[in-house]
């Protein structure tokens, strides 16, 4: 009932919609441009595809992560989720295999304070109700490090050196694993998600 109450007040559109239950509509998904990223040969070592649901380019992805990430509409990552499940599992014109684990990139201590929650958890969780697949928090982030979208290319992997580790307390059996899906909000050059993945 609180849902629909809230819907009603503060509707889920996105800046090209007058009118939207659900931030993205099936048009909005289908349109995108969702594609696997080139990575280096050193990030190769680590993980094998980087698949980017959109460009952060585009006007919608681009309002919508901007409005999840600084004004606290977390029921956006929702609609990321589904939107992942439609092109990978539904669509799925590419081919992606089915993970055993679903892991969030970690946030940074900051600014899980100031946010009040993590993006890629958020995205992460409802993913993981959608595809019947587990999901848990694996990583941890040690310390706060500069926003990556604020550096060189260059200084990007140097400012995540040693930022991640195992979370010990999960004490989670990962011997039957092999594939992980790691997710974040934002992949500019995957210097991230290569650091989560050498973890």
């Amino acid at each position: 009932m609180l849902k629909l109450v809230l819907d009603l007040l503060f509707p889920r559109q996105n800046i090209l919609l007058s009118r939207s239950d659900n931030y993205l509509t099936y048009n909005d998904i289908f349109s995108f441009e969702s594609r696997f990223k080139k990575i280096s040969p050193s990030q190769s070592k680590y993980i094998n595809s980087i698949f980017v649901l959109s460009k952060y380019t585009n006007l919608v992805i681009h309002d919508l992560i901007n409005r999840v990430k600084y004004l606290g509409e977390y029921s956006i990552c929702e609609s990321f989720s589904k939107a992942l499940y439609q092109k990978i599992f539904i669509e799925s014109y590419i081919f992606i295999p089915d993970p055993d684990i679903i892991v969030p990139v970690p946030s940074d201590p900051l600014r899980i304070i100031q946010r009040g929650y993590n993006v890629p958890e958020k995205i992460s969780i409802e993913l993981s109700k959608i595809s019947k697949i587990k999901y848990a928090n694996l990583l941890i982030k040690n310390t706060s490090t500069i926003a990556q979208n604020k550096l060189s290319r260059k200084s990007r992997l140097s400012n995540l050196k040693n930022a991640f580790s195992i979370n010990d307390k999960l004490n989670l059996n990962l011997s039957n694993v092999e594939i992980v899906w790691i997710v974040d909000d934002i992949s500019t050059t995957g210097s991230t998600l290569t650091e989560c993945a050498k973890i």
